[in-house]
């Protein structure tokens, strides 16, 4: 019997279609076909499989970064092929590389990889390796826990000097705000206050910020809503109305929107298109029956959350309220909205999922005993922070709590904020969590 002819199609076929087809594969699949044979292996590492297998798993990425290393790498390759010109034979592009690479350079081996020592490209293997490990630790609850500031003494004079209400952050600052009325911005990275801002007469419950736009919107207990230049902590414009305390807000391009103790929600222009002689605000927006403790704008949309155990979505242009939702036992303390779905917390314990358009109640997640505070979702994930002094993490999809996180000495959970490295997080106590999962993973372009 003859053995039927047995063909490699992947040394028959172009590099481009090689890559394609292998871009089908599962990571595992691609580590065996790295064994096969040199062919196979050149397919399996080349950038461009590993850049497929990245986008399938839908994971986010520095997209502004990303640019800057793949602008660098070219300036980087040119003055390589100018060396080689002045010094041939001497070593190979690679070497030299190596050899020649600033100490402090952001990007070098392995961000970058070269192909065939003639072109010098961002290493997507060896990104999608951190972030598989990003998951991994997300997965386990493995992380690294730290404070901010690093330093918790009575003579750091830095620190909050009573308990810290709201935080927000991104991948430089923690800007936080306290009942000492004052603002903080911290560096992320090394734990330190960079400036303080005052202007408050009371507790500061609320903030936002903006490093595009370089502003900071803050709300307080002494019924202000204060617009700070970022950059330099100067006071642009201070907005008055609410008659109680300002307990949430948020804002866009366009417009503020900040709710009250005092039960009404406000919508106000930004500073700089208010017309001279014209009032801030656009709507006053009454309806709920209780203080509105959180509120969130998407486009055209402004949905809140009230002690009135209602949570309602209003237009940001007409001010009509468009639904009412009754989603909980009692008193809601918390909310997000992305546009399609609304999250909520609330003084019953519970956490719910919403669609937004039909006010169906999609999915309930229970494990809190006291009131849940604060709660944040993305990346299939659900967060929620809690008065019993936990903070939980839920798969967004089939409800399961997958991780509960004993909080670090922080008391009442006040605040939670998280993105894909790390969850921090404010209560009672003076300083700022921390609860790193990129621990030991090279998060550059995260």
């Amino acid at each position: 019997m003859i053995q039927k002819e047995r063909i490699d199609f992947i040394q028959k076929l172009p590099y481009e279609l090689s890559f394609n087809i292998f871009s089908y594969l599962s990571h595992i699949e691609i580590l065996v076909c790295m064994l096969v044979c040199k062919r196979w292996y050149s397919v399996a590492t080349h950038p461009l499989v590993w850049k497929q297998l990245y986008k399938h798993q839908q994971w986010k990425v520095n997209y502004e970064r990303i640019g800057h290393c793949e602008e660098w790498a070219q300036k980087e390759m040119q003055r390589l092929r100018d060396w080689v010109m002045q010094h041939p034979q001497q070593c190979s592009l690679e070497q030299m590389f190596k050899q020649t690479l600033p100490a402090d350079s952001m990007f070098r081996p392995p961000h970058i990889t070269f192909l065939s020592n003639t072109e010098l490209v961002l290493n997507w293997r060896f990104l999608y390796l951190q972030r598989y490990r990003l998951l991994k630790n997300w997965e386990k609850g493995a992380y690294v826990c730290y404070t901010v500031p690093r330093t918790l003494t009575l003579e750091y004079d830095e620190m909050h000097e009573d308990g810290i209400y709201c935080i927000e952050f991104n991948r430089n600052w923690i800007v936080s705000g306290s009942k000492d009325t004052t603002i903080r911005i911290w560096d992320l990275q090394k734990g330190i206050c960079h400036k303080v801002f005052r202007g408050h007469r009371a507790s500061v419950l609320t903030l936002q910020f903006d490093v595009n736009m370089n502003i900071l919107v803050s709300g307080s207990s002494d019924t202000l809503v204060i617009i700070w230049n970022l950059s330099s902590g100067k006071i642009l414009s201070i907005y008055k109305g609410h008659t109680d305390s300002v307990l949430s807000l948020c804002f866009d391009t366009k417009h503020i929107v900040t709710c009250s103790k005092d039960s009404t929600i406000r919508i106000w222009h930004h500073v700089d298109h208010v017309k001279e002689g014209k009032r801030h605000y656009v709507h006053v927006l009454r309806g709920h029956h209780a203080a509105v403790n959180a509120v969130q704008l998407k486009e055209d949309r402004i949905v809140s959350a009230s002690g009135d155990r209602t949570i309602r979505i209003w237009n940001v242009y007409t001010g009509v309220c468009l639904r009412t939702i009754m989603c909980h036992q009692r008193g809601i303390a918390c909310l997000q909205f992305d546009g399609k779905h609304i999250v909520s917390g609330s003084s019953d314990h519970l956490v719910r999922l919403f669609d937004a358009n039909s006010g169906q109640v999609l999915r309930t997640f229970e494990g809190h005993l006291d009131l849940v505070r604060t709660v944040q979702y993305h990346s299939h994930k659900i967060i929620s922070g809690s008065y019993d002094e936990n903070i939980c993490i839920w798969d967004l999809f089939s409800g399961k709590l997958l991780h509960q996180i004993k909080s670090k000495d922080t008391g009442r959970i006040y605040r939670i904020a998280f993105d894909d490295i790390r969850i921090i997080s404010c209560g009672q106590k003076k300083h700022i969590i921390v609860y790193d999962f990129g621990h030991n993973i090279d998060t550059t372009f995260f």
